[in-house]
């Protein structure tokens, strides 16, 4: 069935996290010269808190930091992961190793000592990114696809100093933009900071040697050529915070509440749906929480856009079914009729009545 938003607290998944958290920051050190970028705070809390927050709801519980610049500041405010919280009270409730860079190695080249310890797919996050997303999504993309890496692309509000990603119809990204090379007219999409890589990707010539590697231009843009790297577009929350204009930007969020409506989380998962490649689609109340303007838009547009597949959707809100080609009525779990909405409407007494009631009360 549709779920809007799927979380596992308590359920541990048995796949790394490395947060690339050893950055200097230099355009975002004048807020809080004192600490390293992920420890810059956020409505009271570190970035980096924020990140092991979403990661322990959805059950991703082994991290891998890499620190470098003020590190131990990070390594005293977390520890091993079972201390607490002194923003929250709460544990941090994840496991916590560390890679200490004692000299710059960019934003790849730690991943020179984990060549041994990361045997499986795992999670790659920029450690300067705020998110909100579904990962089990993420991951069932990845497997689906079989690349050698995915990166979750989208949107952003400055792709003119981004690079920008193009892929095929089948998500295989066919060119790299980097933000100095000429652009005519290209989608803008770019890499929001998220990737899940094999650990074959540690077998690569550029992580047999200790030294700084970019991770876009040095790792994943290679993967180009050859067709082992995919986007995964998705509109979900992320926003990153290299500039004191970005990070004001978040702020704002926070201020107006990223902690997102029932609506609008339904919002987002129909948009998700329209990115989907299936041809069968299963949504279970899938516009409860919206008002019937913002109902009617969504369906016309889903619909719309969704014109090659076969979608059953379940409800209670007789204003969606118009929208529908044939209507399943169940009255007390028995089918009472099965039809058009119009012809259920001249030929269901009942029908009519549950129509009628809800159109007086809210259509």
């Amino acid at each position: 069935m549709f779920c809007a938003l799927r979380e596992a607290e308590g359920i541990e998944i048995n796949m790394k996290t490395v947060i690339m958290a050893g950055g200097r920051g230099t355009r975002i050190a004048g807020l809080n010269p004192k600490v390293p970028k992920p420890m810059i705070r956020m409505e009271g809390m570190p970035i980096l808190e924020h990140q092991l927050s979403v990661l322990r709801r959805q059950g991703f519980t082994d991290v891998v930091l890499t620190v470098g610049y003020l590190g131990q500041n990070i390594q005293d405010y977390f520890g091993d992961g079972s201390k607490v919280s002194p923003v929250t009270g709460q544990p941090f409730g994840v496991s916590i190793q560390y890679v200490e860079e004692y000299e710059p190695l960019g934003t790849a080249g730690a991943l020179y000592y984990l060549r041994d310890k990361l045997t499986e797919d795992f999670l790659l996050l920029n450690g300067d990114i705020i998110f909100d997303v579904d990962i089990h999504r993420f991951l069932a993309y990845h497997k689906k696809k079989g690349g050698m890496a995915t990166i979750f692309t989208h949107p952003n509000d400055h792709p003119y100093d981004s690079g920008l990603i193009c892929a095929d119809g089948n998500q295989r990204v066919t060119n790299w933009l980097n933000k100095e090379e000429p652009r005519i007219w290209y989608k803008n999409r770019v890499n929001a900071g998220l990737h899940i890589l094999s650990a074959d990707i540690l077998k690569k010539p550029v992580f047999q040697t200790l030294h700084k590697v970019d991770l876009d231009r040095d790792v994943l843009k290679p993967l180009v050529e050859g067709g082992e790297l995919v986007a995964y577009d998705s509109p979900e929350y992320v926003k990153d915070m290299g500039t004191p204009e970005r990070y004001e930007a978040v702020c704002k969020d926070f201020e107006n509440g990223t902690d997102l409506s029932g609506g609008q989380w339904q919002k987002i998962a129909l948009a998700r749906d329209l990115y989907a490649n299936g041809k069968i689609e299963f949504l279970d109340e899938p516009t409860a929480a919206l008002d019937a303007k913002s109902e009617a838009e969504i369906y016309e547009r889903f619909l719309r856009e969704n014109s090659q597949k076969t979608i059953f959707f379940v409800t209670h809100r007789l204003s969606a079914v118009k929208f529908a080609d044939k209507v399943l009525f169940l009255d007390s779990g028995k089918v009472s009729g099965f039809d058009t909405h119009a012809n259920l409407l001249n030929k269901n007494a009942k029908y009519q009545e549950m129509y009628n009631l809800q159109k007086n009360a809210y259509i």
